[in-house]
């Protein structure tokens, strides 16, 4: 039979909540000491990758873009260094030393090329020679451009143009001379 006191069914009920609540209590505390073992298990190995990367001498990375750009992940930018000239337009430069290097306009720059047997468009050479002033390639008086010696040493341009099978100049020397 059930007590004849009111109150002693929510006594009952009261005690089932108290006991899921404790229950509740401990599931947290037991969560809660998992994670502090995780948590100093992953500071102990952050401890040791620090000690093996100071042990060769490099940074430990410190954000995610660090992380993948040391681990190759991330393609490291490429692209031609400052002050870097292409084999075409060295040849275009180089036409112009052997020619005599003195100050010529893009458009007598690019027919020198051009009989060189390195065909360019007055354009873009004008475009080249303003750049190449600003690395120190080139120098200006007015709109004519020459090249500069550091140019020349740098590139190893030399003076005289090397015989172009193409270069009609270059081929009547050679049959005169014969």
């Amino acid at each position: 039979m059930p007590p004849s006191n009111p109150f002693h069914a929510k006594i009952v009920e009261l005690t089932g909540l108290a006991d899921e609540q404790a229950k509740a209590a401990e599931l947290c505390r037991q969560r809660y000491e998992d994670a502090l073992r995780v948590c100093e298990l992953t500071r102990a190995r952050l401890e040791g990758l620090q000690i093996a990367v100071g042990l060769l001498g490099r940074p430990f990375p410190t954000n995610k873009a660090e992380v993948a750009r040391s681990s190759g992940d991330v393609p490291r930018p490429r692209g031609k260094q400052l002050g870097s000239i292409s084999m075409e337009w060295r040849a275009v430069l180089a036409a112009h030393v052997a020619a005599g290097n003195d100050f010529a306009s893009p458009k007598d720059i690019a027919a020198t090329s051009t009989a060189a047997g390195h065909p360019v468009e007055m354009k873009p050479t004008r475009d080249r020679m303003r750049k190449y002033i600003s690395l120190g390639f080139a120098e200006r008086e007015g709109d004519l451009y020459r090249v500069s010696q550091s140019a020349i040493d740098r590139f190893g341009l030399r003076r005289e143009a090397p015989a172009q099978p193409n270069d009609l100049a270059a081929v009547s020397s050679i049959e005169t001379a014969a």
